[in-house]
This record gives structure tokens, sequence and C-alpha cells, in this order.
């Protein structure tokens, strides 16, 4: 009996070396980048390569917003969406490190454009 529980042992202690050693399965994702719109205007945000910045639009339709990057090839706007069960705020995601200008804007003038400067980080 002390020799199979020996072994049980020494396998147990096996399958848990070996399971330190694997490599994760689930690669954590960045939490992106929250900021309020009627904050933004005027101001220089920051945000790392691998996340993406959620703009709350707070009271106004989240399909509502609209954006001009001036530098494409830093980072691309991503429109707000409503699929009926759920509403998806507006963002903007960086595609390259550096610097580039974002004015957002409503698709019927009821704010006047918000300005801000996007930098991408490693």
């Amino acid at each position: 009996m002390t020799v199979r529980m020996a072994g049980a042992a020494i396998a147990l202690v096996g399958v848990l070396a070996l399971g330190a050693c694997a490599p994760s399965i689930i690669d954590p994702v960045p939490a992106p980048i929250t900021v309020e719109l009627s904050e933004l205007d005027g101001q220089a945000v920051e945000v790392p390569l691998d996340s993406v910045l959620n703009i709350n639009v707070g009271e106004f339709e989240v399909t509502s917003v609209i954006a001009t990057i001036d530098d494409p090839g830093i980072a691309v706007f991503v429109p707000g969406g409503d699929d009926g069960s759920a509403q998806f705020n507006p963002g903007v995601r960086p595609v390259s490190v550096g610097q580039t200008s974002v004015t957002l804007t409503h698709e019927q003038g009821e704010f006047d454009p918000v300005e801000f400067v996007l930098n991408v980080t490693e």
C-alpha cells in the first residue's frame, strides 16, 4: 500500500510540474482606456498599441459621433453601434506607434467639435 501511495504521489507531482511548464492557454486582453467625451477636448491621450480608446458619449446616441483622424496610419475610428440588445461606444483603435490629432463631431451638430491628440505607445 505504501508503494502505491508513493507512485500516486510521484505521478501527481509530475503532472503538476508539467502543468507549470505548459504555455498559457488564454492570453490576457488589455483593458480599453475609457474616457468621457466631455473631458477630451484639448487633451493628449496616451493609448498602448495593444489597447483601444473607448469613448463614453454620455447623453448622445452611440451611433451619432463621428471622427476625423489626421493620420490613419496611426489609428482608426471605430463607430459606435446598437444591435438592439446592446450598445457599443465609439472608439479609436491604434494601428502603429506615433501621434495623431483626432476630431470628434456629432452627425447633427449637437455639440462643438472635440479635438484631442492621441499618442500611441508600445
